[in-house]
Order: structure tokens, then sequence, then C-alpha cells
């Protein structure tokens, strides 16, 4: 958990901090993807999937997920509420636009996304299948 929103809130702030241009050149990025697979072409001929990425790839790495415990739980479920606000925060600067961003998105070693999507469509999955759980998993370190 405390990985993936790290990995949500720097693609958050690397959006933000670009200039609303960057919104449609990835639109045309999108476009790009979008032919390329109707024609069966390679993604990588296009140049899909340059610049801002969101990978939750490493989420889930044993090795990863064993350093973030070592403080403890309690401590470990404060870092994931600051990180929360600070997504919030970083996300609210992108009202108004409708960035798009290369996300892979993997869900217990299954590929889910492998693409450029919306930033927006990135944290409304977010919100309706992961912060359920999240927040049960939050709510149960906090007790340990």
């Amino acid at each position: 958990m405390k990985r993936n929103t790290e990995v949500l809130v720097a693609a958050a702030e690397a959006i933000a901090a670009t200039e609303p241009g960057w919104d449609d050149e990835m639109r045309v990025a999108y476009d790009r993807q979008a032919e390329a697979r109707y024609y069966g072409r390679s993604l990588a001929a296009t140049g899909v999937g340059r610049g801002i990425r969101y990978d939750n790839t490493e989420g889930s790495d044993p090795i990863v997920l064993s350093r973030y415990a070592r403080p403890g739980l309690p401590v470990l479920a404060d870092d994931i509420d600051v990180l929360g606000v600070r997504l919030l925060e970083s996300s609210a600067g992108l009202l108004g636009r409708r960035p798009m961003v290369y996300a892979r998105i993997v869900d217990d070693d299954a590929v889910l996304v492998d693409e450029i999507v919306s930033w927006w469509g990135v944290l409304l999955g977010l919100s309706r299948r992961q912060l359920p759980i999240r927040i049960r998993q939050l709510q149960a370190l906090r007790h340990m």
C-alpha cells in the first residue's frame, strides 16, 4: 500500500508539474497507441510509454514490502495517511485538465493495464477497487 501510494504521488506530482500542453501530447500518443493496436503494429515504435509513468509492479516485490514493514505497522499506517493527503493535494492541482499517463497496473501477477490511460481513470479505479481494501487494511494495521 505504501509503495503504491508513493508511486501514485510521484506520478501525480510529475503530471501537476507539466504544462497543459502536455495533456495534448499524451492524447496524441494515446491515438498512436490505438492506431498501432488496430493495425497490429508494435507499440514501441509509436513512442507510447515515454515520459511520466505509473507502474505498480514493484509494489508486490517481497523484498520491497519487507523493507516497508520494518518500522512497524502503526508507523506504516501513519505514513500511508500522509501519502494519501499528498496524493489528494497533487491531484487537486489537475482539476480542469484531462491528463493521461502511461500506466502499468499489475494485480496478483496479472497485467491489468499496460498502456496510456486517463489519470482520472487510474484514480477512479483505485477509489472503487483498492480504496475499500486499503481502508480495511489501515484499520487492521492500527489495531496491531
